[in-house]
């Protein structure tokens, strides 16, 4: 999910994402999210929920000339464990910047709340 490398990834449009994904999927029980920001070439991120399993699939960018990857299809998942990952995730990012950088906690707890 980055675009120089495996360790390149952009925390806090991730963060955003996954919080649009959690909200729009909570109460649905069919849902499609698509994450396609089109810069330098990456692929688009196609989550989709189905009752209680998730799917992810890399698909070809709309808006640049990001290609699928074809491994990468339709990928299944629970939804329980997105959402328990996803709390996982939130509750220890934030514990541990309260920990490193407690003066920069309330900026990226907003983050959580869109």
């Amino acid at each position: 999910m980055g675009y120089r490398s495996a360790d390149d990834v952009c925390f806090a449009q991730w963060i955003e994402q996954l919080t649009a994904i959690r909200t729009t999927f909570r109460g649905n029980v069919q849902a499609i999210y698509t994450f396609d920001e089109g810069e330098q070439g990456q692929p688009a991120f196609k989550f989709a929920r189905n009752n209680d399993t998730m799917t992810l699939s890399i698909i070809a960018s709309e808006i640049s000339d990001g290609h699928a990857h074809p491994a990468w299809q339709n990928v299944a998942f629970s939804y329980k464990d997105f959402v328990q990952a996803y709390d996982l995730f939130k509750h220890e990012f934030l514990a541990e910047l309260s920990r490193v950088a407690p003066t920069s906690v309330h900026h990226w707890s907003q983050l959580f709340r869109k």
